[in-house]
């Protein structure tokens, strides 16, 4: 089957889906945008298969607009769909059953590492999570001509364009949101967007997350999940199992539990795997001609819900 496929927004992440497609071996023809004539005027665009929105994040929201209407094929929409309160509303208008946003850290191996681990080494229950993310993107200059750096197209920051991961996988692992505390500053001086952010989350099930993003410190990724039974930590090159929590000295003393197990998988290895697991999930519903699970949509609303503190 040769699918006629269409990007708003050619990029790199649109560079990046077009390889994911190529290295599946989809077949496809690709639908050329013309970013100055009305979507509706578009006849090719409309009659395509699928759409993929990789477009700055201020223009996802008009675009899943303007095609609510008049288009019936598969929308692909990178995150966020919206990145202001004013376009909340859009998640009540968009078919869920043909739309998917690109929330790519779900498709991640972190949830079947982290199921074998919580067998494995009977950890329980996750109680928290702890995430840092950071590098210093707003020192470079390639930082300023970009639109990550502008508060009237990413009003959010660092929050919608890093941290926005990683609030899904708090809601995901933890539970819907009870209480949010966003702090969110430009700390470097360099373009108007907030390049770091603060954000406590203190969620219904159980346990509080703190999420540290930052485009203006040093490099580093950490996502630390204490269970019941044990420690995960993930350091960007590798995970690190710490059990068993009943771990003491001679004297009776509670020590750090010895690593149990240790496996490397480097940052970029497991980014660019979700995407093309991400993708690949994508594809199979629109081969299938199936719908989307609204439960899929509905985690989405919840994080961007959670990304811009609705109450």
């Amino acid at each position: 089957m040769i699918l006629n496929i269409s990007f708003i927004g050619n990029g790199g992440h649109a560079k990046r889906i077009k390889n994911v497609l190529h290295r599946l071996d989809i077949s496809f023809n690709e639908v050329v945008f013309l970013r100055d004539i009305l979507l509706s005027d578009q006849k090719s665009l409309i009659e395509s298969d699928i759409i993929f929105i990789t477009s700055p994040n201020n223009t996802h929201a008009s675009y899943l607009r303007d095609l609510s209407g008049i288009y019936k094929g598969y929308i692909y929409c990178e995150k966020p769909p919206v990145n202001e309160l004013k376009d909340v509303d859009l998640f009540d208008k968009i078919d869920h059953r043909k739309c998917f946003f690109g929330f790519n850290l779900r498709y991640s191996k972190i949830h079947t590492i982290l199921s074998k681990y919580i067998l494995d080494f009977r950890l329980g229950g996750l109680v928290s999570l702890k995430v840092h993310v950071s590098y210093p993107f707003s020192i470079k200059k390639e930082y300023l001509s970009s639109w990550k750096s502008d508060i009237t197209k990413s009003p959010q920051g660092v929050v919608e364009n890093l941290a926005i991961h990683y609030i899904d996988m708090c809601i995901e692992f933890l539970g819907d949101i009870s209480r949010a505390w966003i702090n969110s500053i430009n700390i470097s001086g360099n373009g108007s967007a907030a390049d770091t952010a603060n954000i406590v989350f203190k969620h219904s099930k159980c346990g509080v997350s703190n999420i540290f993003s930052s485009y203006a410190t040093t490099y580093q990724e950490e996502i630390y999940f204490p269970f019941e039974g044990g420690d995960v930590v993930y350091n960007g090159e590798s995970f690190a199992v710490y059990s068993p929590r009943e771990s003491f000295d001679n004297n009776g003393l509670a020590i750090r539990p010895k690593i149990s197990k240790e496996q490397k998988l480097y940052c970029d290895t497991l980014y660019n795997d979700s995407i093309e697991k991400c993708v690949q999930y994508f594809i199979g519903v629109v081969l299938d001609k199936k719908d989307f699970n609204v439960s899929i949509f509905n985690q989405s609303r919840k994080t961007i819900e959670a990304m811009l503190n609705v109450k």
